[in-house]
Formats: structure tokens, C-alpha cells, sequence
């Protein structure tokens, strides 16, 4: 559905309206199946519609095992050891994504891990930081997100510190994103998103 007019699209017709963007953002339930069926779909007709030029970005990996990652794609890292580090960063659900990663190993598209490192969420909640560039830049009263956040959170005292740890989250992955649109050698390349729902529609 085309939400600006309400009227039924073909899948065509919708690649064709998102595909001249760079940055593409599907949103997730995580365990609902026909979701990342979805995300199957779009990410191969876009690979087919520009060859070479797709990448991955994922709020299930952190940024921190960029490494492992560049290594997956170019298969030098083993299928139990890539299984091992989305559990470390995201957890159980290996399988729900496990078309798209298959998909993206054949067709050699970048995977970008997307979330914060677990060392810059320890310094975070701490309140400490070493260097000013540990974090990305955040305002915690913006007069959209922080009501609406708080007003599923529960609007209380005790929901601070985790809404304070959803910015983090969501200014880390939006920083990201930023640094691939920047960077050079991805002049020509499109970013597909791959992060919940919830991140995406605020």
C-alpha cells in the first residue's frame, strides 16, 4: 500500500519507487517470518536491479565486529563461527534471517553491523567516557521521539536509563549509516536497513 494515497501497489511498481533512494529502510517485527520473507524479496530484486552495488546494514551486529564480518562475506570466516557472533550480538533467531544471509554470502553484498559496541554501552551507562567521539551526538529531549518513546515505555522514572540506552542504540546505527553515505568508495552504492520496526517509524 502506497500510504500518502492508500492505493494498492505491485511489487514492481513499489521497487521502482524506492529503488532511487540510497538508503532503504525496512522495518521488522524480529520473529515474524513473513517480515524477513520481505526483506528477502527486496534486497534480491534490488541486487538484480543493481549489481554489485547493495549493501547490508543490520541492527542485529555491532559495529564493533565489522572485522568478522568483512571476513564472512569474503569467505574467510566459517559458517559456526558467523553463528557465533550474531548470538553474541543479537541472540536467539539465527534462523528467521538465514535466506538473507545466504543470499547476501552468494552475491558477496557488504553486511554492515549497525548497533553499538557493548564497551561504549558499559562507558554510556556509566556516564564516562575517555574520548568526546565515543558517542554520537544525541538529544535526549527531542519533542517527538521522547514522548512518543515514553508513552509505550510507561512514562515514569524507572524507564529513563533504558530510553537514555534506546538513543544510544538508535544515534549509533543512524551514525552508521551516515558514515557509509559518506564515504567515497560508496558514491554509487545503495544501504538496505534492516532494524526494528519500532527504530524505524520515529
Amino acid at each position: 500500500i502506497h500510504l500518502p494515497t492508500g492505493l494498492k501497489v505491485s511489487f514492481d511498481q513499489m521497487q521502482d519507487a524506492i529503488s532511487s533512494s540510497r538508503v532503504i529502510y525496512i522495518g521488522e517485527t524480529h520473529d515474524n517470518i513473513e517480515a524477513h520473507r520481505v526483506q528477502l524479496e527486496i534486497i534480491k530484486d534490488l541486487t538484480r536491479r543493481f549489481p554489485g552495488k547493495v549493501s547490508v546494514g543490520m541492527e542485529m551486529f555491532r559495529r564493533s565486529t565489522q572485522p568478522d564480518l568483512d571476513l564472512w562475506i569474503q569467505n574467510k570466516l566459517s559458517l559456526h563461527e558467523f553463528k557465533k557472533l550474531f548470538r553474541k550480538d543479537w541472540g536467539h533467531g539465527y534462523a528467521l534471517y538465514q535466506a538473507i544471509f545466504d543470499l547476501m554470502q552468494k552475491h558477496h553484498i557488504p553486511l554492515i553491523g549497525l548497533k553499538s559496541a557493548i564497551k561504549i554501552e558499559d562507558q554510556f551507562r556509566k556516564d564516562e567516557s575517555s574520548n568526546e567521539n565515543d558517542f554520537p551526538e544525541i538529544d535526549f529531549n527531542d519533542l517527538y521521539h521522547r514522548p512518543f518513546s515514553m508513552s509505550i515505555f510507561g512514562a515514569h522514572q524507572a524507564m529513563e536509563k533504558p530510553y537514555r540506552m534506546l538513543l544510544l542504540w538508535e544515534e549509533t546505527m543512524a551514525q552508521t549509516v551516515a558514515e557509509f553515505l559518506k564515504n567515497p568508495s560508496n558514491l554509487n552504492s545503495k544501504l538496505v536497513v534492516l532494524a526494528g520496526g519500532f527504530h524505524v517509524q520515529i
